[in-house]
């Protein structure tokens, strides 16, 4: 098997959510978090025909960027990537899948559907979330919020523990509702780039879903609704 670019950079970007994955058979791939504050599953243009764990994901990327041309085989204990050019090869042993955290059998069991209750959607673009993130940094922010006034919807970067300190945000459009829902900046950082539909639970949860992956993530108790 040849990984596709798309498939390589979901699991790119699930290696910094959870170092270890199960893959199973299909073209759908899930992780969580260790602190189970973020969840993801993701459409991938690769399927695979067997289930398999990895105990270090950053190895396997590894192994596949030592190869011009890697090509994947998959034995009975172990991951092969071979340079299709050299014949060079690299072997990623499976883990035990109970060594590793995975998804919960209960959510798979509702297939998914997980939100308590969705108070609050908003449309968040690709530019504005990394024009917000990038501020987050600059500007020593700890907190990304998405802020509704009754009139409008605001994406917001700041430091709660400065009152006056620097704050950026980004305008969203219009809202009726009136919220304050807080993420932690490194949560966001973890999410693939692209635009995302982001519902929102006052019973703190969060539900980004954007083009074949979507992600679960925590809510600050600092959030506030009415």
């Amino acid at each position: 098997m040849k990984l596709e670019e798309k498939t390589l950079n979901v699991l790119k970007n699930y290696s910094q959510i959870n170092p270890s994955i199960l893959f199973k058979e299909g073209n759908v791939l899930a992780t969580i978090s260790p602190t189970n504050t973020i969840l993801s599953r993701a459409k991938v243009s690769n399927s695979f025909d067997r289930r398999f764990a990895v105990y270090e994901l950053h190895k396997l990327l590894a192994g596949i960027s030592l190869a011009e041309t890697p090509v994947l085989t998959f034995n009975d204990s172990s991951l092969v990537i071979t340079d299709e050019k050299t014949k060079r090869s690299s072997t990623i042993p499976y883990a035990v899948e109970s060594s590793i955290k995975t998804i919960p059998p209960k959510i798979e069991d509702k297939n998914w559907d997980i939100m308590p209750s969705v108070d609050v959607v908003v449309n968040v673009t690709e530019d504005d979330l990394r024009s917000v993130i990038r501020a987050a940094g600059a500007f020593n922010c700890t907190i990304i919020a998405l802020v509704g006034d009754g009139q409008n919807a605001y994406l917001k970067a700041f430091n709660p523990s400065v009152p006056n300190g620097c704050l950026n945000e980004a305008p969203l459009g219009p809202t009726d509702k009136v919220f304050s829902v807080h993420f932690v900046v490194e949560n966001l950082l973890k999410l693939i780039s692209g635009d995302y539909r982001v519902e929102i639970s006052s019973k703190l949860m969060s539900h980004f879903i954007g083009a074949d992956i979507e992600y679960w993530v925590a809510v600050e108790t600092s959030s506030t609704f009415s």
